[in-house]
């Protein structure tokens, strides 16, 4: 080769070399990333989980890396990653064949998994499906208390604001209990503690109805008497049965854990809950259960002082069950004391004594009353033309009245008129009125005005209208019994006038005696409810039979309000063989057509309107000017000569101490009242009850006394209505201290205290443990102390201001209040006036505590010591009065006996601890507080007057 074919050789290696040399770099290039490829691949493929297990593995750090991330995580991304780590779990079921458990352990995973995240319905799902697909594994076992877990934190979580859906987590919780011993049976070792749980959700969640929880724990007592968890099951039963007011069946379950688990955790408050409940039932037994507990646990500091407390509590409560058996015995002697004295045999019929007021009627609701007090319209004069036809039990009005507009000028006002009444034409002046009845105000009518009646401006309303009255069909007695639950009934008693109010105006609807009726249609089995009934009905103070009467509470004419005052002229025309009297003075009568029209005429003010009817026969007699006259049904002469002469004796002790009789006439009438009105004293009337006439031979001169002292008192003195110092007090307490005094008048001073320590027991026993008002808060159909506080209270008030201002100044001070108030409306303000101003003496004192402080006092002979005096068998007697209730003003007498003689002096009590020291010149016998009982009082007996107050 030549030498350039060799230089050109050269130069083309020389050339060649670098692309040779690209060449192998590329080669070795290749060969090293094949190499990386297969070793990446290498290591990806044992990466990658080939097993279950491996999964299983790889899900766990996932979830790991996830949880550590998780609070830096947005919401969003918080789910992805949740969904990616559950996916991983899912593969170890999904993409391998995986043995049971590692399933079970990736089902236990996402459960747990969802569940820390907050998706507790999604773990639910997972730990159900481990359950029913791997039921034999551990982990299934294993999951029914965190599912248990789930639906009950659920559940709490929504109990307040979705209780139905709590509820059914709760039984969704309850039912897996009883799943799991289905699956691993009862005689499992862990089905105990699931039976039991199954039971505290029943009891401490769910709850309602208790006999869920009852049922659970019976059934855990049944099967796992012997378990560990046995006395929590008979404690939750002892308490279940507390709840449901079961004590004797709570106290056996009690029992039974204390007799069969004496080291049982739960024994205190099995022994608390035994007395507890055996107390319920046998206060005796009780009480010395609390005594064990106290000596057992007497270093305990809770359940030493509980047992204490209830050892006082029972003996206290069994002291005072003596004391109501007691009272309660004072009262059926007290009762027998009133049916002697007052006529009759109880349960209505006149007899428990005067049971109604002067007037007739509750008072109305006070947001009624407004309604009329402030239109302050003043009726003056009544003409009333009405005829009764007996036999149709109806009654045909024709009336007018003058009317005195002393409010705001009117287009409209409001007239009470009872719901019998069937309306017709009214007009005012001439003028048509329309007349409607307010809806719910069945005893109100709402006059509409055509014109403007102007302040100051009288009017004359005229009326029409007819009632039809059906007969009520009333026993002539009712059970005493029944009688006192009703006038404590409260709320049960306002529950059955509801009940039978009928919607709208209406003549006499049956509906509203439903009650009354269906108690007489069935066997007379007459019901607290069936009293209430016939005290609702519209026609218990009005009828139109062969005989009739109507009473002005039930506003059988227009009235304005109780207590407005008025004369009345009433034209009444009936059958002519029947006898009427009526409210005011005979004015002539005419006959025509075998009918009779009589005419009254009442010309000093009133402020009710009666009358009453029948076949009777009269008598009368002048009694010193003024025409007595007695009306009773046939056969009765001589009955009817000693009720009139008993009569005449009354009138004559009230006229010496009260005033002249002040109204036109007095007429006597036998009635058929409802059954629970003795009596009733309207102006120039007395009705007395017909059984109480015609079944007791003798006359019951204590209520003739009563009614016939609201002549004065609640007539002359009117019931006032429209002042809201007015009290019932004014009539009824000073007509039961009149009927007193006529006992003391007629028959002597013993038997007059007698009668005061009678009224009183019967005021103490029925205001025991009571809480009562004052005798000026005490009102007619709002209160049920209202017999025992304005009568009997009331009565005693008036003794001890009598003991207070002596004899003279006392009935000077009544006649006083009579002469200065009579005819006009008055309150017990004018009578504290005129008290104090006729004994010159200020009795704030007294009447702030008799009429404005409820109860009485409590006044008691603590200590009495004796020491020698200073002259041979003198004596010196130190006597300690306590007051441990408030303190009471009240003079009381104290009386030192010894020698055949008594030395009593009079001590005012100025605090509450009172000594008194008085030199004798004999030997002491005996000490007595008040032995003449002027002072109502309590003692340490809660006996009155003078039981155990004698040293």
């Amino acid at each position: 080769m030549s030498d350039d074919e060799i230089n050109r050789a050269d130069r083309s290696d020389q050339a060649d070399g670098p692309r040779r040399r690209g060449r192998l770099g590329l080669l070795l290039t290749v060969l090293a990333l094949a190499a990386v490829a297969a070793a990446i691949g290498v290591w990806q493929y044992a990466a990658r989980p080939h097993s279950a297990a491996q999964q299983l593995e790889a899900a766990r750090k996932a979830e790991a890396e996830y949880l550590s991330r998780l609070p830096e995580l947005a919401a969003d991304a918080a789910a992805a990653e949740r969904d990616e780590v559950a996916e991983a779990y899912a593969r170890v079921f999904t993409a391998f064949e995986a043995t049971a458990e590692e399933a079970a352990t990736a089902h236990d995973q996402l459960a747990r998994l969802h569940e820390h995240t907050g998706d507790a319905a999604k773990a639910r799902q997972w730990w159900t499906q481990l359950i029913d697909r791997y039921g034999d594994t551990a982990q299934a076992r294993a999951a029914y208390e965190p599912l248990i877990d789930s639906y009950v934190n659920d559940a709490k979580a929504l109990l307040a604001s979705d209780p139905a859906a709590a509820v059914k987590l709760l039984n969704e919780a309850a039912g897996t209990c009883e799943a799991f011993i289905g699956r691993y049976g009862a005689g499992d070792a862990d089905a105990p503690a699931m039976a039991m749980r199954r039971c505290r959700i029943f009891d401490d969640l769910i709850v309602d109805p208790p006999i869920q929880a009852i049922e659970a724990l019976e059934d855990f007592i049944a099967v796992y008497a012997d378990s560990d968890l046995a006395d929590e099951a008979l404690w939750r039963l002892g308490r279940l049965h507390e709840r449901i007011a079961e004590p004797r069946a709570a106290a056996n379950y009690y029992e039974r854990l204390i007799a069969e688990h004496p080291d049982s955790s739960w024994l205190k408050q099995a022994e608390i809950g035994r007395a507890r409940t055996v107390s319920q039932f046998d206060p005796e037994a009780g009480e010395k259960l609390w005594r064990d507990l106290a000596a057992k646990y007497a270093d305990d500091p809770e359940i030493e002082p509980q047992a204490r407390r209830e050892v006082d509590r029972l003996a206290a409560q069994r002291e005072a069950e003596a004391q109501r058996e007691q009272a309660e015995q004072a009262r059926r002697e007290a009762q027998d004391y009133r049916r002697q004295r007052y006529g009759g045999g109880g349960g209505g019929g006149g007899g428990g004594g005067p049971v109604d007021s002067g007037w007739g009627t509750p008072i109305p609701p006070a947001e009624m009353l407004r309604d009329f007090i402030v239109q302050k319209i003043n009726a003056e004069h009544y003409r009333l033309d009405m005829a009764i036809d007996p036999v149709a039990h109806t009654l045909e009005m024709a009336g007018s009245v003058d009317l005195v507009n002393e409010g705001d000028e009117k287009r409209d006002f409001l007239l009470m008129l009872g719901p019998l009444m069937v309306l017709g034409d009214f007009a005012l002046d001439g003028e048509a009125v329309e007349v409607v009845r307010p809806q719910g105000k069945d005893e109100v009518i709402h006059l509409r005005l055509s014109k403007p009646w102007p302040s100051g401006a009288r009017a004359t309303l005229t009326f029409a209208y007819t009632a039809t009255v059906e007969p009520l069909n009333l026993p002539e007695r009712l059970p005493e019994e029944l009688l006192k639950e009703v006038f404590s009934m409260g709320p049960a008693r306002r529950a059955a006038q509801a009940a039978i109010e009928p919607a709208g105006p209406r003549a006499m609807n049956p509906v509203r005696l439903w009650v009354a009726q269906e108690a007489r249609d069935d066997g007379d089995a007459l019901t607290p409810e069936a009293i209430a009934g016939m005290l609702a009905s519209p026609a218990l103070q009005f009828q139109l039979n062969d005989s009739g009467f109507a009473l002005s509470g039930s506003v059988w004419y227009p009235v304005t309000i109780f207590g407005d005052l008025f004369t009345a002229e009433i034209d009444v025309t009936l059958p002519e063989d029947l006898t009427i009297v009526c409210s005011g003075g005979p004015a002539g009568d005419r006959a025509a057509g075998g009918r009779r029209t009589t005419t009254w005429r009442c010309e000093k003010p009133y402020f009710g309107l009666y009358f009453a009817y029948g076949a009777y026969e009269s008598l009368s007699r002048e009694i010193g000017g003024l025409t007595v006259s007695v009306h009773f049904f046939a056969g009765q002469r001589d009955r009817m000569e000693a009720y009139r002469d008993a009569v005449e004796g009354i009138l004559a002790a009230y006229v010496d101490h009260f005033g002249p009789f002040p109204f036109e006439k007095l007429a006597m009438a036998q009635v058929k009242l409802p059954p629970i009105l003795g009596g009733v004293g309207p102006a120039s009337l007395m009705f007395l009850h017909h059984a109480a006439v015609a079944q007791r031979e003798e006359v019951p001169v204590n209520l003739l006394a009563h009614e016939l002292s609201h002549q004065w008192w609640g007539n002359q003195l009117p019931i006032n209505l429209i002042d809201e110092r007015y009290s019932q007090w004014l009539s009824e307490g000073f007509a039961t201290y009149s009927d007193a005094l006529y006992t003391e008048w007629s028959e002597g001073a013993e038997p007059f205290r007698e009668h005061i320590r009678r009224i009183g027991k019967l005021y103490l026993e029925q205001t025991e443990n009571v809480r009562e008002d004052a005798i000026v808060q005490t009102f007619l159909g709002q209160s049920p102390l209202y017999r025992p506080v304005v009568y009997e209270k009331g009565a005693l008030v008036l003794h001890a201001l009598r003991y207070v201002l002596g004899d003279e100044v006392f009935f000077d001070a009544l006649r006083h209040y009579v002469g200065t108030c009579a005819f006009t409306p008055s309150t017990v303000d004018d009578f504290r006036r005129i008290a104090a101003e006729r004994s010159g003496r200020d009795l704030d004192w007294f009447f702030d505590e008799w009429l404005d402080r409820p109860g009485c006092p409590r006044i008691e002979l603590a200590d009495v010591t004796v020491a020698p005096g200073g002259g041979e068998g003198a004596s010196t007697v130190t006597v300690s009065i306590v007051q441990p209730a408030h303190l009471s003003r009240m003079p009381i007498d104290v009386e030192v006996l010894g020698g055949g003689r008594a030395r009593r002096v009079r001590v005012d009590l100025d605090r509450k601890e009172h000594t008194v020291t008085l030199d004798v010149e004999s030997p002491v016998t005996g000490v007595v507080l008040d032995p003449d009982d002027w002072v109502l009082r309590r003692t340490a007996a809660d006996e009155w007057p003078s039981a155990e107050q004698r040293w």
